[in-house]
């Protein structure tokens, strides 16, 4: 991106000598800048590099939507768009900070609920895809964004509320004690990770529903130490239509 006017303006009305702001960047950058490179950025004959974008900002106090104008701000969407991470995505809330205070931006994971992994699953180590943003009015209020993540349903046992290739909301839990309020899990039973509706009649059973009639209830007892079972999440909002859910 090249410098924006804003820069030298921000500077002219803060009273900053250029070669006071110099030194600024350089300590919060944490490297030596060639002097003809840095003044090539303010007058605009050089790109400024994406990892400068910040400690521009510190340096000069603003915010990273401050030093830059639209058409930068859009071709900086462009290039995360080619390459999301979690770097350049908190720089772009930086310079939208209008829109992204209204959203959660939430990793999708490559996770498929319904059939997958056998064994322990681990769900940090599970790859990230891409991200989507998510209305914070459709979660509740007392959310934690690190704690949410996305994947899609695999199959017909949840149908009519879940449909194969839906995408899922799902809050990560690391655990559960009853009594547990019923509603949609992500559980991982027997090696399977699925997307079931949980009920808990007593403290010994956990009842594993699926909406779809032609897929049998199964009941699981706590002390049956053959089958591996794990909450592993609740499920939060259908990507497709965003909407939660109807409880039973």
């Amino acid at each position: 991106m090249k410098a924006h006017k804003m820069i030298s303006e921000i500077i002219n009305s803060k009273n900053i000598k250029k070669v006071d702001f110099k030194k600024e960047l350089e300590l919060k950058f944490g490297e030596d800048i060639p002097k003809a490179t840095f003044y090539s950025y303010l007058d605009g004959t050089r790109n400024i590099p994406q990892n400068l974008w910040s400690p521009i900002a510190k340096s000069l106090d603003v915010s990273v939507g401050e030093i830059f104008n639209d058409s930068d701000t859009l071709d900086f969407v462009k290039e995360f768009l080619k390459n999301p991470n979690k770097e350049t995505m908190h720089i772009i809330k930086q310079s939208l900070p209008q829109i992204s205070s209204d959203v959660f931006n939430i990793p999708i994971k490559d996770l498929y609920l319904g059939a997958g992994n056998g064994g322990i699953v681990d769900v940090e180590q599970i790859e990230t895809i891409g991200y989507q943003d998510i209305d914070k009015k459709l979660l509740p209020p007392d959310i934690v964004e690190k704690n949410l993540m996305i994947g899609k349903v695999f199959g017909r046992s949840m149908e009519p509320t879940f449909y194969e290739d839906d995408m899922v909301v799902i809050e990560k839990k690391t655990r559960y004690e009853l009594p547990m309020k019923e509603d949609y899990y992500f559980i991982n039973y027997d090696g399977l990770l699925q997307i079931k509706y949980l009920g808990f009649p007593n403290s010994e059973s956990i009842y594993i529903i699926s909406d779809n009639s032609q897929f049998p209830t199964i009941v699981y007892k706590q002390t049956d130490t053959q089958i591996q079972f794990e909450i592993l999440g609740r499920v939060l909002v259908n990507v497709r239509n965003f909407t939660t859910f109807k409880r039973r």
